[in-house]
């Protein structure tokens, strides 16, 4: 573990914290969070939350693998499309999200960014004087 990761994960607990501070101060049923009620803890025991929290660790796994070959355009275009994906899949799979207008037009401002990037690489510059 190196000093970059160990500050994304503090900074991840801390505004997760912050957020369900938040949540709990203003009485928002979505965004409170306590980490020591053992009842929300106790959720992850049962079978069908296991499927999600494999499906979820392998796609750590996998991401951290990739990512470590790649440089960090390459990473950046990986996090926009992950996201953009998880929003049709989630739509598809479990019928509670529908995609809007603004879901389309990120995408296609992802797939026109996507696009740029490749044919931006594939040009060759002369060298200036």
């Amino acid at each position: 573990m190196n000093l970059q990761n160990i500050v994304s994960y503090s900074w991840s607990i801390l505004w997760c914290l912050a957020t369900g501070g938040i949540g709990q101060l203003l009485s928002i049923n979505r965004l409170s969070l306590n980490p020591l009620d053992m009842q929300e803890w106790l959720k992850m025991i049962d079978l069908r939350m296991w499927p999600s929290i494999i499906i979820l660790t392998l796609n750590g796994l996998l991401t951290a693998r990739v990512l470590k070959y790649m440089d960090v355009n390459w990473k950046s275009i990986g996090n926009a499309v992950q996201a953009v994906l998880c929003t049709y899949v989630s739509a598809l799979v479990w019928n509670e999200y529908t995609v809007t207008i603004f879901d389309l037009a990120s995408l296609l401002l992802l797939v026109a960014g996507v696009y740029l990037f490749n044919t931006a690489q594939s040009v060759t510059y002369p060298n200036k004087p």
